[in-house]
């Protein structure tokens, strides 16, 4: 009991952000459904828009549910390199928000919107397999390998990335890129700290990374 208690009280900075972010991402949401149901016409570009932000939200929410259920870590990484990476890889792509919107054609911020959807949707898609294991600080919890867990080592990291690089497209260069590079060297980080800690966890985990790719099956 009071390991889990521990575990739920470790979630709430992590709950106040995302419900800080749910509280920003939805009027804007509402807005721009609203100006697309009473248009004369339909905008094709705020219909991707809407449908970008909308898997947003479905995947901020599916976290702020798995944060509460959580189960309580069976082994965790641990020390000041392990916790930085977290922190850049889980909150870099926040200074976005500190950067001048890019003047990028409609096609490229039609490619942003679908690289967001998709990477929102899969993302989302993964959360249903990792369930009660999901965690930021790279731990173990339950050993994962079914669902698109079969096909690569770190789905979510994957996906995650493909929704970055369609934020990454709607803000000025070369320095959008960088907070986008930023956070990749992170989310790299993590994944060593994480097979760590599976590793650590669970003697199997060893023969599953053998037949298992990392990110891109056939090549990493």
């Amino acid at each position: 009991m009071r390991a889990k208690l521990r575990n739920l009280l470790g979630a709430v900075p992590l709950l106040a952000w995302y419900g800080w972010g749910l509280s920003q991402e939805a009027p804007t949401f509402l807005d721009r459904y609203v100006l697309l149901s009473t248009s004369a016409r339909v905008d094709a570009l705020l219909a991707l828009q809407i449908i970008a932000q909308g898997a947003v939200i479905a995947f901020t929410f599916f976290l702020v549910v798995l944060l509460l259920v959580r189960d309580v870590p069976r082994a965790r990484a641990r020390g000041a390199a392990a916790y930085a990476a977290t922190m850049v890889g889980s909150f870099a792509i926040a200074s976005f928000l500190f950067l001048p919107a890019a003047t990028a054609s409609v096609p490229l911020f039609a490619i942003a919107a679908l690289c967001i959807t998709l990477g929102s949707a899969l993302s989302l898609y993964t959360l249903i397999y990792l369930g009660r294991s999901f965690a930021l600080l790279p731990s173990a919890r339950r050993l994962v390998t079914d669902g698109p867990y079969r096909f690569v080592r770190h789905p979510l990291y994957l996906f995650e990335e493909i929704a970055v690089l369609g934020v990454m497209i709607q803000f000025a260069q070369p320095w959008s890129l960088i907070v986008m590079l930023v956070h990749a060297v992170a989310q790299f980080a993590r994944m060593h700290y994480e097979e760590r800690a599976l590793t650590e966890a669970f003697p199997e985990y060893a023969a599953y990374a053998a037949r298992t790719a990392r990110l891109i099956p056939g090549l990493y």
